[in-house]
């Protein structure tokens, strides 16, 4: 910069004006990329529901599985009882007939995705196809458009929460796991989820043949949360209770 005809003081005082122009546009792109950070920390996935209905969401991964689903089903069946099935795109893909069943008896379709790994570690654009990719696969065998989504393991950042938003899905956690991947006993199994479940809260359960106490247990854990007063019902239920 050449200053031409201007005293010395006058260069001083415009070269000052200048940094400090400079450092308020320095502080508003710091203060924007802040605020964008703490926005993307803000996200959080759907663990618990505040509702003010006595119900509880019953939920199932589905990724594998030639005989508990079913058992599952018919668990649910005999016990009067509704749950979402998050299922995995591969599974869906080569068990129409199971996903057919989940809406045709009244339960809540969604999805787990496509690949079966920790999206957490994945890019963007993985994200979002491995949920588009399920997403066509369930709409084609049922008509319905499916908009919750549990990643596999449970396992999210912001980018993941974020990447499922755009393809139009909410991302869903639980805020009680039954603990049945761990194969413990069906009393354990029942008296875990009766015993601590609470009104809005989301339980995890498995729909597959490693996890065989699960189906015979939920007549049971149905029974016991009837007699504190609460129902088993579907994440759509209990995320409409909350608008009630």
């Amino acid at each position: 910069m050449v200053f031409i005809g201007i005293t010395r003081a006058t260069r001083i005082r415009i070269l000052i004006f200048l940094v400090a122009v400079l450092l308020v546009m320095a502080a508003r792109i710091c203060a924007g990329a802040f605020t964008a950070r703490m926005a993307a920390s803000s996200l959080k996935p759907v663990s618990r529901v505040e509702t003010s209905r006595k119900i509880v969401a019953f939920t199932f991964d589905l990724t594998f599985g030639e005989s508990a689903p079913g058992k599952v089903l018919d668990a649910l069946a005999s016990a009067g009882a509704k749950a979402t099935f998050f299922v995995a795109g591969p599974y869906a893909k080569a068990h129409p007939d199971v996903v057919r069943r989940i809406v045709q008896e009244g339960h809540e379709i969604a999805s787990q995705g496509y690949w079966h790994e920790n999206l957490s570690a994945a890019e963007d654009s993985r994200v979002r196809e491995s949920i588009a990719r399920t997403h066509d696969i369930l709409k084609s065998f049922t008509g319905i458009e499916p908009s919750l989504f549990r990643p596999p393991n449970g396992d999210y950042d912001d980018r993941v929460i974020r990447s499922a938003l755009e393809v139009g899905y909410s991302t869903i956690t639980w805020s009680l796991d039954s603990f049945d991947w761990r194969n413990t006993t069906a009393d354990y199994i029942r008296r875990r989820v009766a015993g601590k479940a609470r009104q809005g809260d989301i339980v995890r359960f498995h729909a597959s043949d490693m996890f065989a106490t699960t189906a015979e247990v939920i007549p049971g854990i149905v029974s016991d949360l009837r007699a504190r007063g609460l129902q088993a019902s579907t994440v759509g239920e209990l995320l409409r209770s909350a608008q009630d």
